[in-house]
């Protein structure tokens, strides 16, 4: 299974490195006054966040290691692994919801310096974290 966490991590290392280095580069073409609209379709942003979650080994391994303690042995497992598995989803859904809601309103505040702003840091922290890790090696 180690090799599959290490193709995993490859691939969500290189993700991250796209949508960083986009992500800079959308940035540079609105400096330059470019008219290409920086919003994209919302079925589009909800891929890339399905695609970065899977890609993400920890939150499997931090499922594969939590769910299991909460099954009864004697009951149906995939029936008790699928109910955890739709609350769980149904929890992270209330969350981000509110992280949306929450973000909306200050993109409503902030001027357009500031956003730029975020949106340069944000295409450096995902470079940064797609180098990361690529460097990361298995003990």
């Amino acid at each position: 299974m180690s090799e599959w966490f290490d193709v995993i991590r490859w691939v969500g290392a290189v993700y991250l490195v796209y949508l960083g280095a986009r992500t800079l580069w959308q940035l540079r073409q609105r400096k330059a006054g470019s008219s290409a609209s920086p919003h994209r379709a919302g079925v589009n942003l909800f891929a890339e966040g399905v695609l970065v979650s899977l890609s993400n080994p920890k939150v499997l391994l931090f499922l594969g290691a939590f769910l299991p303690q909460f099954i009864d042995p004697s009951g149906d497992a995939v029936w008790q692994l699928s109910v955890l598995a739709v609350l769980f989803v149904g929890a992270l859904a209330a969350v981000d919801v509110c992280y949306t809601v929450l973000v909306a309103r200050a993109r409503t505040t902030l001027d357009a310096a500031h956003l730029r702003f975020l949106d340069g840091a944000a295409g450096v922290l995902l470079l940064l974290g797609g180098l990361a890790l690529a460097m990361v090696r298995r003990p």
